[in-house]
């Protein structure tokens, strides 16, 4: 054996490559051999496995990283992992502690529990995929009852009402919606005005075009109007034919508090002040250039 190869063997030797079989199936010139005899004078059969090579663990360090460092010697031995090995490569080479998250258990060991921290699995981005009937829901509640357990807390948007079973340490809130007697769930509402205005443009799609000018325009008017009341007696900015010193004023004055998070605004009139702002914004005339002029006929363009 050459120097190359010990080196060779020596390199492969220092990690073990973890993989999930996938497939075994036997060759077709040997489909109808599956239980040769050492009497027949058949060969003995070789099947044909598919492995999904997932991490390598370092026998020396006990580090586990994704993926192999090199490739495995062809005629080289192949095992099956202990539930142990498996849980630790799992865990990166972490111990379970008692502030994991309980995750899973294997399919073969149902002691082995398969856990992470939550800083791994919460950390920064965790998605749950899977085709239908894959177990979706299931690995959400999961992880949602080990958030409880372990006295973290946790907001669980839930639009088809899935999870409303879920009791005792669960508070539920209905989001929108009327009460009515007798009826003893807990209904909430989003302030509204915590909204950016990027958020508003997402929830009613304006068009680019015409509409989000006449959106922006009318939720400034309505933090104007509550502003300076004595401008909206009814609650909204009317426009049409009346002075615009005012009203110019009144945007100059407030500039700060109406460019201000959280500014205060009925959204309820918005449907009106959009409806005020679809006019000219001078007279069409020089001599009314002081005045808001009325709706735009149809088809016409400012």
């Amino acid at each position: 054996m050459s120097d190359r190869d010990i080196n060779n063997r020596t390199r492969h030797d220092e990690h073990a490559v973890l993989g999930r079989v996938l497939e075994v199936r036997l060759p077709e010139r040997e489909r109808l051999v599956v239980e040769p005899r050492a009497d027949t004078g058949v060969d003995a059969v070789n099947p044909l496995g598919v492995i999904q090579l997932l991490a390598s663990i370092g026998l020396a360090t006990g580090a586990t990283t994704n993926g192999m460092p090199s490739y495995p010697r062809i005629g080289q031995h192949v095992f099956s992992a202990h539930p142990l090995i498996i849980k630790y490569a799992v865990e990166a080479g972490a111990l379970a502690a008692d502030r994991n998250i309980h995750l899973a258990t294997l399919p073969q060991e149902a002691s082995t529990i398969v856990s992470f921290s939550p800083e791994v699995l919460l950390g920064r981005h965790c998605a749950v995929l899977g085709t239908t009937g894959g177990g979706k829901s299931w690995t959400v509640a999961r992880i949602v009852e080990e958030i409880a357990r372990l006295k973290g807390k946790a907001i669980l948007f839930d639009p088809t009402g899935e999870y409303y079973k879920f009791s005792g340490w669960v508070r539920h809130v209905y989001l929108g919606g009327k009460k009515k007697p007798k009826d003893t769930r807990e209904f909430v509402s989003f302030p509204y005005r915590e909204l950016s205005e990027l958020d508003l443009f997402v929830l009613f799609q304006p068009s680019a075009g015409s509409q989000a000018p006449k959106l922006r325009e009318a939720i400034r008017s309505l933090k104007l109007a509550k502003l300076e009341p004595t401008l909206a007696p009814g609650g909204f900015l009317i426009k049409n034919g009346n002075p615009r010193a005012p009203i110019e004023a009144g945007f100059a004055k407030h500039a700060v508090a109406i460019s201000a998070h959280a500014a205060e605004y009925d959204i309820s009139q918005l449907s009106r002040q959009v409806n005020e702002e679809c006019i000219w914004p001078t007279g069409k005339a020089p001599s009314y250039s002081h005045l808001f002029s009325g709706p735009r006929a149809s088809g016409e363009r400012a």
